[in-house]
């Protein structure tokens, strides 16, 4: 004689913990699709964006379906749940993991840059959504933060003993293709050292006072670039905007935000170029602002 089991017999079981575990998988293949879509959005230069979408397609119903699901809901959330927690671990690790140079590193780094009597420009200690991250005086490629010189930069024996204040702002590891991270802004000052007829130069109207040009891929800068002539110095502001699509609205608002180093405050003009520097200026640029 045979008799009708009861829900969750033993006969049962396998066949409920399968169907647990397929959700469990599913939700993680879900989470998986998120995060690839989270990427394209993240190497289309929109990181807030895919956090936003990541979160909206993992954690959220995740939570609403734990809350208010039966158990096998519950299973596709947990699958959810896990990406998330996993993506926010590793966003995290990398946070501080690539975290720039230290408050202190950065004033010393200034502080040898001002003892120096080097020309030096920026922004403050922030441009745009970027904070400062990293500050150094490329002599020899020596960086004050980086106490080795970097002998297998390509630019090493272009720029030695030239005296260029550096100053990067925030990070962009998809940018740097395959040399890696590189900053998301870099504003540059340099002497009259760079060939400006090495690439397309022209005229802009003047910002602060002084000659301002566009530079595109000039060989002496890391990509194309806004720079202003002040003094016997050239400006130079590289920003992820003008090198994945020629924006330049960015690049010369923060051309208007410049100061020497030496100013904590912002000011109306810069010191105009010598004649040397102007009349480098006026024999490798267009001279119609466009």
């Amino acid at each position: 004689m045979e008799f009708d089991r009861p829900n969750g017999s033993p006969s049962t079981r396998p066949a409920s913990w399968l169907a647990t575990a397929g959700l469990v998988f599913a939700g993680l293949a879900t989470g998986l699709l998120a995060a690839v879509l989270a990427l394209y959005l993240i190497f289309g230069g929109s990181s807030g964006g895919a956090i936003v979408l990541f979160t909206l397609l993992t954690l959220v119903p995740a939570v609403a379906l734990g809350l208010k699901g039966s158990r096998l809901a519950r299973a596709y959330s947990s699958g959810l749940a896990a990406c998330w927690i996993a993506a926010a671990g590793a966003l995290l690790l990398s946070f501080d993991q690539d975290q720039g140079a230290t408050p202190e590193a950065l004033d010393e780094a200034k502080a040898q840059i001002l003892a120096s009597g080097a020309p030096a420009y920026f922004v403050g200690d922030r441009a745009d959504e970027h904070y400062l991250d990293d500050v150094y005086l490329d002599d020899a490629c020596f960086a004050p933060t980086n106490p080795e010189p970097v002998k297998t930069d390509p630019g090493c024996q272009r720029r030695a003993g030239k005296q260029i204040a550096m100053f990067w702002y925030g990070e962009s590891c998809e940018a740097g293709g395959e040399a890696g991270c590189w900053p998301s802004i870099s504003i540059q000052t340099a002497p009259l050292s760079w060939n400006l007829s090495d690439g397309a130069c022209r005229r802009l109207d003047p910002v602060l006072g002084v000659p301002t040009v566009w530079l595109d891929e000039n060989g002496s800068l890391d990509g194309p670039a806004i720079v202003l002539f002040t003094g016997s110095s050239l400006v130079a502001i590289v920003s992820d905007d003008t090198q994945e699509d020629g924006d330049l609205d960015q690049p010369l608002e923060l051309a208007r935000q410049l100061r020497p180093l030496s100013k904590s405050s912002a000011v109306t003009s810069l010191p105009p170029p010598s004649p040397d520097l102007l009349a480098a200026v006026e024999i490798a640029c267009s001279t119609s602002p466009e």
